[in-house]
Parts: structure tokens; sequence; C-alpha cells
């Protein structure tokens, strides 16, 4: 199976939205006090109560 093919603008699109995934992550730990333990618990209860954030979703929903 080939690989999908995209153009310059949707690959432009992929890293803008990766860059404002990467934010949301990132502004979820600045809340968390900047404890990556503390951090960590609370992403890996979440999971567990299937709740895990989903990154670049919400990467998507900034851009719109």
């Amino acid at each position: 199976m080939m690989p999908a093919r995209i153009d310059a603008f949707q690959l432009d699109d992929v890293i803008h939205q990766y860059k404002r995934a990467a934010q949301e992550l990132w502004k979820f730990c600045a809340v968390s006090g900047g404890q990556v333990e503390r951090a960590v618990r609370v992403l890996e209860w979440r999971k567990a109560e299937g709740q895990e954030p989903d990154w670049w979703e919400l990467g998507a929903r900034q851009h719109r």
C-alpha cells in the first residue's frame, strides 16, 4: 500500500494543528502547577476513567 500524499498546504495545516495540540498539552501541564508527577497522575486517572484528552482534537478546535 502506498503512503497517502498531501500537498504543501495540507502539510502546513498538519504542522499548525500539531503546534496547537502541543500548546493545549503544555497549558494543561502549566495549570497543574508545573508538577510533572501530578500532571501524569491526573492524565493516568482520566485515561482509566475513559476521559483521556484528545490533544489533537483540542488543537483542531482551537483553530476553528
